[in-house]
């Protein structure tokens, strides 16, 4: 559905609009790959038109290193410049799969120490980091989720973890999930200050009628509504963007 992508896309809005260090925590994709990602997303950033870059669709950087399809030097030339900006992001990446709470704790705390500040912790993702040595799922990923709720009051943070949920979706016609849907759901729907599941119909339906259309349904708000957003999501590259403004800009 695209959970790592819209974080990154967060990540980066949390950067550039409220000037606060990122920490991302990735236990499924390594730096190099979040790298690559990020240098696609920021070359459609409005903010960046002013250096003159080209869109660089994620899959592009792939086909260069594996030889089958060169960068032009048009897209050579934004990397050049988006690495220079992105070298100097408030942003921390640890790509480290054996990672635990305490490790994040620590790291975070690092981050509030040099920085003085901090905007978000995203962790991807909570089943990766539950290990299964006792025997009980279930009972590890409560341990991690509990030690996140508990780590974002002490350090006064938002933490988005990022979840898997179930295959049980596959075999209902409404494919949208639900609460129940979330892996090992009890734990994590109790300490969840907010809920928001990722769906788009593209994803089960090819011929779907609202191609590049991200559901954001916010499940459970504890100080709030609950609801769905629609927004316009390029995969290719992770850009998030309102309807409304997408369609005043290119109708």
């Amino acid at each position: 559905m695209g959970k790592t992508a819209i974080s990154l896309f967060l990540a980066l809005q949390t950067i550039l609009l409220h000037e606060l260090p990122i920490a991302i925590f990735s236990l499924e994709m390594t730096k190099k790959q979040l790298e690559y990602r990020l240098w696609s997303l920021m070359s459609q950033f409005d903010c960046y038109r002013h250096l003159n870059l080209v869109p660089i669709r994620g899959e592009r950087i792939r086909q260069h290193r594996a030889g089958l399809s060169p960068l032009t030097q048009e897209e050579m030339a934004t990397i050049v410049s988006i690495v220079k900006i992105a070298a100097e992001l408030p942003l921390y990446i640890n790509d480290n799969r054996g990672i635990t709470v305490a490790s994040i704790a620590s790291e975070c705390r690092q981050v509030l120490a040099r920085e003085g500040k901090l905007g978000l912790v995203v962790v991807d993702y909570l089943q990766m980091m539950a290990a299964d040595t006792s025997g009980n799922r279930s009972y590890e990923l409560g341990d991690v989720a509990r030690g996140l709720y508990k780590l974002a009051g002490d350090l006064n943070v938002p933490i988005l973890a990022l979840s898997q949920v179930s295959r049980a979706v596959e075999g209902r016609n409404n494919k949208r999930p639900m609460m129940s849907d979330l892996s090992q759901s009890g734990i994590l729907e109790m300490v969840a200050d907010n809920i928001i599941f990722a769906y788009r119909d593209e994803y089960y339906n090819p011929d779907s009628p609202t191609q590049g259309v991200l559901e954001l349904i916010l499940a459970k708000a504890r100080h709030g509504d609950t609801g769905t957003v629609e927004v316009l999501f390029d995969k290719s590259s992770g850009m998030v963007c309102s309807l409304a403004e997408y369609s005043y800009r290119y109708q």
